[in-house]
């Protein structure tokens, strides 16, 4: 009883569900079943690819998508629908099956063998593309029988191919693999053949499976591909469009397709200027080729050049100006250069023949000229297009080619200005333009690459950038001195002239950074960095400015007994730390001596004074050198092995060079000198004279017109004359004692008095003279005594002097030197031959120098000289210049003074000569010209034209023609160069000549 009471209220329950439907369409129940169903909003892929369906009235369809509880068989369901059309399709799916209903429709029948019956389940009408999703609840006891009848099994399919779907028997529909690339299928036991394909680029699979109790049958099914991977590629060239069965690729070679069915397929290769190239490959499936096709070149590569510049123009497309290369298709073209103001030659044919290269010059343009006349309100340079022309204005240009050109003209004092003119064919154009005065004022724009501190002349005046303005110019250019700085960068200085109106300056600051550098040793060793000695190890160089490009240091460390290391250290900002390791050299100890207290260098390098004991010298052979004043140099060469060695050098003692400058006298004379130069060997150089004052008047051998008794004579106020020229050698004795003796002319007579300038002089001796002497110096002073006479005459006497002596006060002994100006300075000896004229007497001369030239090769020098002949005796003392023209040629002027006398023989009108005495008493200028054999000495030919000028006398002149010879070494005394040489004495018989030598 109380079944039956369920029953009918399950059945009241259903009736109400089918009253409610309009109501409530997503529940509902109709005989044993019940239903419910709601919008399935999330399912985008039914939504997209399930509604393609469309019904018989074109119209898209609606999806129920039925859940199906395990063991409910697709074929045991049947569906309709009201409506006109009713149910489109139904798919089966997995654990589910797809409705398809025509938009509108309102409600749907299901039934089912066992389930029982869904009638008439309502709803509202349906939306075409939207997906329904719908549970069946059938009752409790109907499920339970079902379970006990289960006759099927599921089949679990993967397949990983993209795009692959499976159709199950040839009756079904092919269903997609999805994303997961896995299927699963409920099916009742029994054979099934399974059928997996894709897209034209894999074969299709098939087999037959079966379904039976037990574990789920699962299958994965790879796809064989139809495709291989081809790479293209093309020479000589790549970048080639390609085609694979007349399908266009996108990429060009080199080329890589992925896929390629397999089997023959036809390249085709396409690339500009080479032939188009096909192909044909057998493509294997599943493997990967290479090919490499090769392109016939269908170019040329032509240059055409046009010497006068112009645009080229190759089949009326322009293609550079001047000179143009490029490819060219085998082809005839026509070639043309336009440029303005130009006419150009035509058209020019062009045959490019394929791999025929070619360089052309094309023919010149013909320039077309124009008149151009130029006009200012001021003389002004011109300038036309911006390049000077060197012409002023007003000018007429005849050669300017036709055109625009712009003129400017420029005038100091006035602004710049320009203007543009047309010139044509055959026409006279003209610029007219007016110079505007110049304001004088200027403005300048400073930048620079940083904020940077700027100061013009010291005086700070902003940060970059910055303008001065109203800066006042003067007439002659400005220049501003600009200081750039700013922290961390480089200090830059500028110097900016300025024009009036605007001037512009930009620099570029280069950052720098401060480093610190500690630098370390195994010793105690020298530092230099970048070749500056800075200190020794340890030390540390603070505050190194480093620069982008420049942050390196070159260090050199040296210590004694060890190998020198250099090292490059890149420094960065901040501290650097260096250690370097001198390895030590083998040494040996040195004991050096000397017989004298000598200046010592080993190997060049000073090393002290005799004695000294030198460590840790290198091993080897080493040269020991010894100098001491006034010594001769030693040199020692020893081997220094380890431990204890030792060297002793002789240096043997030098004499002391020596010049003399004494004042002479003698019984007959009051006054005289003597020059003299002595080492061990020297030469000297004397003179002594009395009656030579101009006060005392002139000498004569005879009076002829007096009658003088010889009591007369004795009674007369006497007095001696005398001359002594003598020049000789000198022996050192000893460190003081001198001897000297040489041979000269001396002339000697007794003059007595008869007036006031009247002498009567019975008789002259004269002849060769000879002396004898020795000198003792006593520090700078020096005393003499000798004796003189004349040869063939009963005359002689005692002279003696007192002078001077100057040693060698060099430190340094000997001092060669090939400097031309000090060669040149010292004393020469210098003798000649010459000619003295006077009015209308001529007589042969002999000359005696001794000259002083100072240590530059101009400057002030001082000549000392003595010329004699039969009826002659002059002495000079003076001073010239002398000018060096090379190293072989010198000349020379300066003025002196002049002392002596003529005798003159002149005709008398009643027949007979008669004798002149002349007094010489004048001053004098002197010019003349030197050649040298070599420059370091004063050996060589002098020529000097010797003129008084005085009033007392008539002008006398001399020419003289002389030699010195000088000798090496050049020694220094006391500062002054001295050069002493063998005098040559160039005789010239014959007595008296009216020639100059």
């Amino acid at each position: 009883m109380k079944c039956r009471i369920m029953i009918l209220l399950k059945k009241m329950l259903a009736a109400i569900g089918v009253l409610l439907a309009c109501s409530a369409p997503l529940a509902a129940q109709s005989g044993s079943l019940t239903a419910t169903m709601e919008a399935d909003l999330g399912d985008a892929t039914a939504r997209t690819q399930g509604t393609s369906r469309e019904d018989v009235n074109g119209e898209r369809c609606a999806i129920i998508k039925l859940d199906l509880n395990p063991g409910w068989k697709y074929e045991e369901f049947m569906f309709e629908a009201g409506g006109s059309v009713g149910v489109v399709a139904t798919v089966p799916k997995t654990g589910q099956i797809w409705i398809y209903l025509s938009p509108g429709t309102r409600r749907i029948t299901i039934s089912h063998g066992y389930l029982g019956v869904l009638r008439n389940f309502a709803f509202e009408p349906l939306k075409g593309g939207v997906v329904y999703l719908m549970k069946l609840h059938p009752p409790d006891d109907v499920e339970h029988v079902r379970k006990q009848v289960v006759n099927e099994n599921y089949l679990v399919i993967s397949c990983l191919t993209e795009g692959a779907r499976l159709r199950i028997d040839k009756e079904g529909e092919f269903e997609p693999f999805g994303g997961s690339g896995m299927l699963t299928k409920s099916l009742p036991y029994g054979e099934y053949e399974i059928y997996v394909e894709a897209d034209k680029w894999y074969h299709p699979h098939a087999e037959k499976i079966k379904i039976a109790k037990g574990d789920a049958v699962n299958k994965t099914i790879t796809l064989k591909p139809k495709f291989g991977a081809l790479t293209i590629n093309t020479s000589p060239e790549q970048g080639a469009t390609i085609y694979i069965d007349d399908e266009k690729q996108t990429d060009a070679t080199p080329l890589t397709v992925e896929r390629v069915l397999g089997g023959e397929r036809t390249i085709r290769a396409i690339r500009e200027f080479y032939r188009e190239k096909k192909a044909t490959v057998v493509v294997d499936e599943g493997q990967s080729k290479e090919i490499t096709i090769e392109l016939l070149p269908n170019f040329a590569e032509i240059t055409l050049l046009s010497p006068q510049g112009g645009t080229i123009y190759i089949n009326d497309e322009e293609k550079g100006a001047a000179q143009w290369t490029g490819r060219l298709k085998a082809a005839n073209y026509k070639v043309e250069v336009k440029k303005a103001s130009y006419r150009s030659p035509g058209e020019i044919p062009l045959s490019v023949v394929a791999g025929k290269n070619d360089t052309i010059t094309l023919p010149d343009l013909k320039p077309i000229y124009g008149v151009l006349a130029v006009e200012a309100n001021v003389g002004a340079e011109i300038s036309i297009d911006d390049k000077p022309t060197n012409k002023r204005t007003p000018y007429i240009f005849d050669n300017i080619l036709t055109g625009e050109h712009t003129v400017s003209l420029k005038a100091k004092g006035y602004k710049r200005a320009s203007s543009t003119v047309t010139v044509a064919e055959d026409k006279k154009a003209t610029a007219k333009l007016t110079l505007q005065e110049e304001d004088k004022i200027a403005r300048l724009s400073i930048r620079a690459n940083v904020a940077a501190a700027v100061t013009a002349d010291g005086k700070a005046v902003g940060i970059t950038p910055t303008v001065l303005s109203n800066i006042q110019l003067g007439q002659a250019p400005k220049t501003v001195a600009l200081t750039f700085s700013a922290k961390g960068f480089e200090t830059i200085n500028k110097t900016v002239t300025l024009e009036s109106g605007d001037n512009d300056v930009y620099v570029e600051l280069e950052e720098v950074q401060a480093a610190q550098l500690s630098i370390r040793a195994n010793v105690t060793a020298t530092v230099a960095a970048n070749g500056k000695t800075v200190g020794t190890t340890p030390t540390t160089l603070s505050n190194i400015q480093i620069k982008k490009n420049s942050n390196t240091v070159d260090l050199e460390l040296s210590a004694k007994g060890y190998k020198t290391e250099r090292k490059t250290v890149t420094l960065h900002a901040g501290a650097n730390f260096v250690n370097i390791n001198l390895e030590e050299i083998a040494t040996g100890t040195l004991k050096i001596s000397a017989n004298t207290t000598a200046r010592v260098e080993v190997d060049g390098k000073f090393e002290g004074y005799t004695p000294t004991n030198l460590y840790k010298v290198p091993l080897g052979t080493r040269r020991i050198s010894f100098s001491a004043n006034h010594h001769q140099p030693d040199e020692k060469s020893v081997y220094v092995s380890p431990g204890s060695n030792s060297v002793r050098g002789y240096l043997k003692p030098q004499s002391l060079p020596t010049f003399f400058a004494d004042y002479q006298m003698s019984l007959t004379t009051a006054g005289g000198f003597s020059l003299g130069y002595c080492r061990r060997l020297g030469a000297y150089l004397q003179f002594r004279g009395g009656l030579m004052d101009v006060s005392a008047g002139e000498l004569s051998e005879a009076a002829s017109s007096m009658s003088l008794t010889k009591s007369d004579v004795s009674e007369l106020e006497k007095k001696y004359f005398r001359r002594a020229y003598t020049a000789g050698a000198m022996l050192r004795l000893t460190r003081s004692l001198y001897a000297y003796g040489g041979l000269g002319f001396g002339q000697y007579g007794v003059a007595y008095k008869l007036g006031e300038s009247s002498y009567y002089c019975p008789q002259i001796l004269d002849g060769l003279e000879w002396e004898v002497g020795a000198k003792l110096k006593l520090s700078i002073l020096s005393v003499n005594l000798g004796y003189n006479a004349i040869s063939d005459s009963k005359f002689g006497e005692l002279h003696f002097g007192t002078g001077l002596a100057f040693d060698d006060v060099t430190t340094e002994g000997f001092i060669g030197s090939n400097d031309r100006h000090e060669a040149f300075g010292g004393f020469h000896l210098r003798a000649g031959y010459g000619v003295c004229s006077v009015e209308d007497f001529h007589e042969s001369i002999y000359r005696l120098d001794l000259h002083y030239n100072n240590s530059i090769s101009f400057g002030i020098n001082a000549d000392l000289g003595v010329a004699f002949g039969d009826n002659i005796s002059l002495f000079n003392a003076g001073f010239y210049s002398s000018y060096f023209i090379g190293d072989h040629f010198a000349v020379d002027y300066g003025l002196g003074y002049q002392l002596g006398e003529i005798i003159r023989e002149k005709f008398s009108p009643g027949g007979g000569y008669t004798s002149e005495t002349l007094t010489c008493n004048q001053p004098y200028f002197k010019m003349g010209a030197s050649v040298m054999f070599n420059g370091n000495s004063w050996g060589g030919f002098s020529y000097h034209y010797t003129r008084g000028f005085g009033t007392t006398t008539p002008a006398i002149a001399t020419h003289n023609l002389s030699y010195t010879v000088g000798q090496f070494p050049t020694l220094v005394i006391g500062g002054v160069t001295l050069t002493v040489g063998l005098i040559a004495l160039l005789a010239v018989l014959g007595g008296d000549s009216e020639s100059t030598n």
